[in-house]
């Protein structure tokens, strides 16, 4: 067996194939000793290259993250607690359009202190002015994250406890709470603090007519193929799909109904910001109460414009929507439209038609909700 195995294994040294680079006496061959002097040539060249750029990456890394610190210790400065403001509305109420004055405002104030302008986007106002129905955007609340403003689309309930991360306790006066409550086109968790009004101290009320409000809604839940593209106004308000965990004179009411200090609220009509913008800023800039003041006005007025807001999300896109519903632009969607006033007219240019419409579907507080707002005398 011994005498086998040897003869087996100097079978296979006598088998292997001899290397490029030897020779059969052992010698290293002209090509090896060619090769291995290209290859130490190139060494020489590559190394000192790949030093440099590694350089230069660490150059390039150092100063990005002291101007991402410098930007964001601006942009991220904590006003006082008491001071939380939320910005609310009913969906399709033009919240959208002030979050972008508000981080116009503060990219104005950045500006202002570094010298370095900021192009206003909806990522950027994503970050300024975070939309907590957005999970990500709760998580960094949580962990402490500052904003001048945080966005939110729930109705006010008065709350037993206002603060911490879980359910929102509405059950004060009878109401149920959060987390109890006959959800209404809203998922479970949505109404989970920190996207809970009881918490903050101070509300941004955006406020639209509410048949331009629902006429948008309609087409707003048509794009994102939440109802059928043919659904009329008349299925619409008898559906869920038109409610906010509340009918919309429910919910923009609440705020009046339910606020314990109205002084605490700054309503800004979608109406007036469309007809007057400046005076809606100069009026917001007093409320907010925060270093706004000798910023050009006009120019956070122009970014924001409607005109600009569409240029904007057809080339950037808005990266909520387009992350929730990656296949809506493909059926039309667009979440800056037209933003007329009297965009009920869409709907329907009947006037009496479409208010009959409304009384009958969304009662009588259809008409109060409209005459505390200023649309019905």
């Amino acid at each position: 067996k011994i005498k086998i195995r040897k003869m087996m294994n100097a079978r296979r040294r006598n088998n292997k194939k001899i290397p490029l680079d030897t020779q059969k006496d052992g010698s290293i061959s002209d090509e090896k000793m060619k090769y291995d002097g290209d290859k130490r040539k190139k060494k020489g060249i590559i190394a000192p290259l790949l030093m440099l750029a590694a350089l230069g990456g660490i150059i390039a890394s150092i100063m990005y993250i002291t101007h991402e610190q410098e930007r964001r210790g601006v942009l991220a400065e904590s006003p006082d607690p008491k001071k939380d403001i939320l910005l609310t509305s009913f969906p399709k109420s033009g919240s959208n359009w002030a979050r972008f004055l508000v981080a116009g405002l503060e990219a104005g104030r950045y500006e202002k202190i570094t010298g370095r302008r900021l192009d206003l986007t909806f990522e950027l106002a994503e970050m300024l002015v975070p939309d907590l129905e957005f999970g990500p955007n709760r998580e960094k609340f949580i962990k402490g994250g500052k904003s001048p403003a945080f966005k939110s689309h729930q109705p006010y309930f008065p709350s037993h406890r206002a603060s911490g991360v879980g359910p929102s306790d509405h059950g004060s006066r009878g109401r149920p709470r959060c987390d109890e409550f006959p959800f209404q086109n809203i998922e479970r968790y949505q109404c989970f603090c920190p996207n809970c009004p009881t918490r903050y101290h101070k509300f941004l009320l955006v406020v639209r007519d509410g048949r331009s409000a629902l006429c948008s809604y309609l087409h707003f839940q048509r794009q994102l193929g939440n109802i059928a593209p043919d659904t009329s106004l008349k299925d619409f308000l008898i559906s869920e799909k038109s409610k906010y965990v509340l009918p919309w004179p429910d919910h923009v009411l609440s705020y009046l109904d339910f606020l314990p200090r109205h002084d605490s609220l700054f309503i800004l009509k979608y109406e007036d910001l469309h007809d007057n913008p400046l005076q809606v800023v100069q009026n917001l800039v007093t409320w907010f109460n925060r270093s706004y003041t000798d910023l050009d006005y006009q120019r956070i007025i122009n970014q924001s414009a409607f005109d600009q807001m569409r240029t904007i999300e057809e080339q950037s896109g808005t990266p909520l929507f387009d992350a929730t519903y990656p296949e809506a632009r493909d059926n039309g969607f667009r979440l800056i439209r037209h933003g007329k006033p009297d965009g009920w007219r869409l709907c329907d240019t009947n006037e009496s038609r479409i208010n009959h419409l409304f009384r009958e579907h969304l009662g009588p507080r259809f008409d109060e909700a409209m005459r505390r707002f200023g649309y019905f005398k």
